[in-house]
Formats: C-alpha cells, sequence, structure tokens
C-alpha cells in the first residue's frame, strides 16, 4: 500500500494554513486601514488626557535625557516604540526645537513614517507645513 505523504508536489505541506493566513493578511490589511478610527474611538478621555500631560512634559523639558524618557513614556502608552520610526535622525531635530515647535516635529515623525496622528497630538500636524518642511528637506539633499 503507498505511503499517503502530507506534502503535495512542489514540497510545502498542504493544510489549511494558507487559507488560514490570507484571512489574516485580508484582515490585518482592513484593521490596518481604520487604525486611525480605531484609535478615536477606544481613546478615553483619561488616555488621551494622560498622553496630552506627557506631551506638554516632553514639549518644554530642557534636559535631552528626561526628554527621551518622557518620549519613550508617550510611546509605550501608545504601545509603540522608537523601532517603529525606521528614520534614525530625528532625534537631534527634536531636541534643537522647544514647544510646540517640538510637538509639530513629534507630529512630523509619525507622518514621516506613515503612521496615524495621535488625536492628542493632530492639532500639531498640518499638512501644508508638513510638505513644507519635506520640500526643504528634500532641496536640502540636493
Amino acid at each position: 500500500m503507498p505511503k499517503v505523504s502530507g506534502r503535495n508536489g512542489n514540497g510545502m505541506r498542504s493544510s489549511n494554513t494558507s487559507k488560514y493566513d490570507a484571512n489574516n493578511k485580508v484582515l490585518s490589511q482592513t484593521y490596518g486601514a481604520l487604525a486611525e478610527l480605531r484609535r478615536e474611538l477606544s481613546d478615553t478621555k483619561e488616555a488621551v488626557a494622560s498622553r496630552g500631560e506627557i506631551l506638554r512634559s516632553f514639549a518644554t523639558c530642557p534636559d535631552s535625557q528626561r526628554s527621551w524618557l518622557l518620549l519613550e513614556d508617550y510611546f509605550e502608552k501608545l504601545s509603540l516604540s522608537r523601532k517603529d520610526f525606521p528614520d534614525t535622525n530625528w532625534w537631534p531635530k527634536m531636541l534643537a526645537a522647544t514647544g510646540t515647535t517640538r510637538l509639530e516635529e513629534l507630529a512630523f515623525l509619525f507622518l514621516r513614517a506613515r503612521r496615524s496622528v495621535p488625536t492628542e497630538l493632530a492639532a500639531h500636524a498640518s499638512a501644508e507645513r508638513f510638505a513644507r518642511a519635506e520640500e526643504a528637506e528634500h532641496e536640502q539633499k540636493l
């Protein structure tokens, strides 16, 4: 009697994992597209206020180490880390700025990484200023 193999002709195991993976991929793509809406709906007023307080401290903090820790706390509350932002030269720009300019730089960081801007940071995310900043950066590189 011939042996029944768990593999199909091309060396891959035949199972329902491909169907499962396809379903998960579709769900993750759909969920990813609605990430901003999901964040807005899931954020409680207390969570937004807490993150806003961290942002206010971050904007006015003169110490680079404390600023870094505040930013890490902010990212943690958003379930993010600095590794989620692939650009490596953003920290010196952020340190050079203070006040609302620093918050604007943080909003630009989210926009450059193509991430949805959190609710409490949305006021500092001007698409027009972001486009001008990107254009100026591009001209500097040339």
